[in-house]
């Protein structure tokens, strides 16, 4: 059965989605942001996938499940990224774009399969370890390998409890956070 459901809320999803993060202390593997007008959900390679593969970590799909219904509760055009860090890139024997597309390529893939939601939605990128975080300073940060899912435009929900056409999103003060 589909995990997205119909009558479901953006902002409802939101709120289990930062409890999901805090309750399972995933705050330095998940980072909410906004680049431009567009809110951007990074996960970490190490949450998603095992070192140097594409498959899925079976024991977080719970999690990639809640940005699926996430989706599904708006309408607008999703941007998946994929991206390695140095270190990941110098122990794989393969193309670090193919690894980071062929991971954009899974999540896609499962949010099409598991959410039911159009494959037209979606596009994809692989861009290896050529598009860093970059931190304070100038600074490249340590751990870049990621997943960035990016909502394109303003949030444009179907419907929400105020029957607002544009989420006015609240923000969180998580952030991709360096682990020492």
């Amino acid at each position: 059965s589909p995990i997205v459901s119909e009558g479901e809320f953006f902002s409802d999803n939101l709120v289990q989605m930062e409890r999901y993060v805090v309750a399972y202390q995933l705050i330095k593997d998940v980072g909410f942001t906004f680049e431009g007008e567009n809110l951007v959900i990074s996960i970490s390679n190490d949450l998603l996938f095992e070192p140097g593969s594409d498959d899925l970590k079976l024991s977080n799909l719970s999690f990639l499940n809640l940005v699926t219904r996430l989706i599904g509760t708006v309408e607008n055009k999703m941007w998946i990224e994929g991206h390695l860090d140095n270190k990941e890139t110098q122990s794989i024997e393969t193309n670090p774009w193919d690894l980071s597309l062929r991971r954009s390529v899974k999540v896609v893939e499962h949010m099409i399969n598991k959410g039911l939601l159009p494959p037209e939605r979606f596009s994809i990128g692989g861009y290896g370890n050529v598009k860093p975080i970059i931190r304070k300073k100038g600074k490249i940060a340590k751990k870049n390998g990621r997943i960035d899912i990016s909502f394109v435009g303003n949030i444009r929900i179907g419907k929400e409890k105020d029957d607002s056409s544009i989420y006015r999103f609240k923000g969180f003060t998580f952030s991709f956070e360096e682990q020492e």
